[in-house]
């Protein structure tokens, strides 16, 4: 194993995926398997964050979201969630296919700015609890 696949394979801060509505809100409150373009050497706790942009063309029924809390339409720039990322697979026709286990949601979404690749999210996650105490 290269000393980059060890270090993500390691790594004790948790790392944050943003993700467009409404991929984001099925993976926490639905069934909604990620599929990306690369895969992560990266195994362990993986907070899901709600890009501020929407997928424009998701099909009309990747809305209907019956376990998600009421507004959740709405949840943008946020973490809402978090996810055990377990796996990178190969996915039929080219990608690849991130495996997801113990699916979770924040009790209350933590604003965050996010950027299009895992990123460190204890900063946001420190900050929204700094904020909480004062």
């Amino acid at each position: 194993m290269s000393a980059y696949r060890a270090r993500m394979h390691t790594r004790a801060d948790p790392l944050a995926l943003t993700i467009r509505l409404p991929w984001a809100a099925r993976i926490v409150w639905g069934d909604h398997a990620e599929h990306r373009g690369w895969r992560s050497f990266y195994r362990g706790l993986l907070y899901i964050h709600s890009a501020v942009r929407i997928d424009g063309e998701a099909p009309a029924d990747a809305w209907d979201l019956p376990a998600a809390p009421a507004g959740w339409e709405n949840l943008r720039g946020v973490i809402i969630g978090s996810a055990r990322l377990v796996d990178c697979v190969p996915a039929d026709g080219g990608g690849w296919h991130w495996v997801l286990d113990e699916r979770a949601a924040l009790p209350e979404p933590v604003p965050a700015r996010g950027i299009p690749a895992l990123w460190p999210a204890e900063q946001a996650l420190t900050a929204h609890v700094a904020r909480k105490s004062c």
